[in-house]
């Protein structure tokens, strides 16, 4: 009892004192997802003879995710009167992307030194591009091993298992009860259902 009583605070402490970090990952990954793609667009905008500041009203407008979203408060800011500058500046501020934060100080570079826009971003889509590569396969990679994990529990562990559990209930004895078998069926359905969800969510967090 008092054991517990200690228990619950401490998790509860750990809990949130752990869930700002989570969301920040969170948002970092968001960002990341859907940021090569707004970057190409900006670069295909900027191809087009498109202003900058046109390209980032259409970067705002669009369904970026978490990238739109922060785009349409630079623009709204600029609306009011903030420099684009400034604007971008808070934007670096304000994310928890390390790509989404090099790409905006390269756009403020752009700016300051009038340098060509596709020039600067060019590089951070090819890293990126590689970066999300270089994610699949090793995702790809582990699913070779949890998939044999998987089987084990779903297939090979059940089934041998329940044969072992059969003998051992014959030739000695090991009293075999309905309710143990089913228990030892749920343990491995459990485990099976964790296994799932844990794969699902080692999955890249990635744009195809």
């Amino acid at each position: 009892s008092i054991g517990t009583t200690l228990l619950v605070p401490f998790l509860l402490t750990y809990l949130l004192a752990k869930m700002p970090g989570s969301k920040i990952k969170a948002k970092a990954i968001e960002e990341d997802k859907n940021l090569v793609y707004a970057l190409k667009e900006m670069v295909l905008l900027g191809d087009s003879g498109a202003s900058l500041f046109e390209t980032l009203v259409n970067i705002a407008n669009s369904d970026y995710g978490e990238i739109s979203d922060e785009f349409d408060v630079a623009v709204r800011k600029m609306n009011t009167g903030m420099s684009m500058i400034d604007a971008l500046e808070d934007m670096v501020k304000r994310t928890s992307s390390d790509y989404f934060k090099k790409a905006i100080w390269q756009l403020l570079n752009a700016i300051k030194t009038g340098s060509e826009l596709k020039a600067t971003i060019q590089p951070i889509i090819e890293e990126l591009d590689e970066n999300q590569k270089s994610m699949i396969q090793n995702y790809a990679r582990e699913l070779n091993l949890w998939s044999l994990v998987y089987m084990m529990f779903s297939v090979a562990i059940p089934t041998i298992g329940s044969t072992m559990l059969i003998v051992l209930s014959v030739f000695s004895n090991f009293g075999l009860t309905q309710k143990f078998f089913m228990g030892f069926a749920g343990v491995c359905l459990v485990i099976q259902m964790g296994l799932t969800k844990f794969v699902k969510r080692r999955r890249p967090q990635v744009m195809f």
